[in-house]
């Protein structure tokens, strides 16, 4: 106890400044720490707007990916459908010629039986060769339209495919998208 009152109220004044002080140097200390985290979260931040931003950029161009792509495969149906009204059309022709050369061959031939004269012969032989070349040419447009279908088939099946492909890419970005917004 203190004995004299000035000395007693000096050492209270003391005290009282020794607690001020570590009292601010704590609130310093809270503050530097509180800054410190301020500054954590916001890189933090600023970190997931460029992923979400990132991300955002695959999504649209995934999407647009997938337009493109769908659009070839829109492309792709329609040329294997012209192709094949075409093959179909060709094998109509095809079967028409050959049954008006069978006709004209089974004519002639009867007119033979009847009156057999070379004239008559040789021209059926050229019908006959005019209307197997007709034929031959007929079944390589059928070859080619044919192998045309084929390609567009593989081609339509591809694009599927890929349109099917981008399409899961495009729900998976859009799961990340909505998991990490």
């Amino acid at each position: 106890m203190c004995i004299n009152y000035a000395a007693c109220r000096n050492k209270k004044k003391e005290m009282k400044e020794k607690a001020a002080e570590a009292n601010s140097e704590t609130a310093l200390f809270q503050r530097d720490e509180l800054e410190i985290n301020l500054e954590e979260k916001s890189a933090e931040l600023q970190c997931l707007e460029e992923k979400v931003a990132a991300m955002q950029d695959a999504h649209k161009k995934m999407a647009e990916e997938a337009r493109r792509t769908q659009e070839e495969l829109a492309r792709a149906r329609h040329e294997a459908a012209k192709t094949a009204e075409a093959n179909e059309r060709l094998e109509a022709e095809a079967a028409k010629a050959k049954q008006e050369a069978e006709s004209a061959h089974a004519a002639k031939v009867a007119a033979l039986e009847n009156d057999s004269s070379q004239p008559v012969i040789d021209d059926l032989g050229r019908q006959l060769r005019e209307a197997r070349d007709e034929c031959a040419e007929l079944e390589v447009q059928k070859a080619n339209l044919k192998e045309l279908l084929d390609e567009a088939g593989e081609d339509y099946t591809e694009k599927l495919e890929e349109a099917e492909a981008l399409a899961q890419k495009l729900k998976e970005a859009d799961k990340q998208v909505g998991i990490n917004v």
